[in-house]
């Protein structure tokens, strides 16, 4: 009962049951749902995978030595690399798997508590999938077939959507750091 998995296919289900979807549309619906589970599985699947090789071949031991020859000074950077890797991947799973095991590290060189910089990370790398281009592609899809010509504000195009959200990102990426630096309380 605690696995999100039961939970968002339970919704899909109802979903389907209680929008009542034409016969024809259900017919399509497992079709659907397969194309989009492997456009998201595939490249998740490719992020862990990367994860294992840099986390097992050594190189975030390597990355790791390198960052904490900054001191605190890593601290500061900790949502800069946890909000580029899911700007990058798009993915929480993916960012943490390419840069998890190298904030970790760094946190134990640092004597840093980790699950405070992993927090910092994850937090940080869901900030950066809402900028990702595959996020800001989604966004425009879904907002494209509501735009009219009297539309106030802005026209919707995909630069416009980066450009709204971009310097928000930014913004709170320097906040976090900032926090970082000032409050990651030394491991126990």
């Amino acid at each position: 009962l605690g696995s999100p998995a039961l939970w968002s296919i339970s919704g899909a289900l109802a979903g389907v049951w209680i929008l009542a979807m034409e016969r024809h549309h259900r017919w399509l619906l497992p079709r659907e749902t397969g194309r989009m589970w492997l456009g998201t599985a595939i490249p998740t699947g490719l992020y862990l995978l990367l994860g294992y090789a840099i986390s097992g071949g050594g190189l975030a031991d390597s990355l790791a030595a390198a960052l904490t020859s900054l001191g605190g000074g890593f601290l500061f950077l900790v949502p800069f690399i946890g909000g580029l890797g899911g700007y990058i991947t798009a993915s929480n799973t993916g960012a943490n798997s390419m840069f998890g095991g190298t904030q970790t590290a760094a946190a134990h060189a640092l004597g840093v508590e980790p699950l405070w910089v992993m927090g910092g990370q994850n937090a940080a790398a869901g900030l950066g999938c809402l900028t990702s281009p595959a996020r800001i592609e989604l966004a425009y899809r879904l907002a494209q077939p509501h735009v009219r010509e009297d539309t106030p504000g802005r026209t919707l195009s995909r630069g416009a959507l980066l450009r709204v959200t971009m310097p928000f990102f930014l913004a709170c990426l320097v906040i976090w750091g900032l926090a970082c630096l000032l409050f990651l309380p030394a491991a126990g």
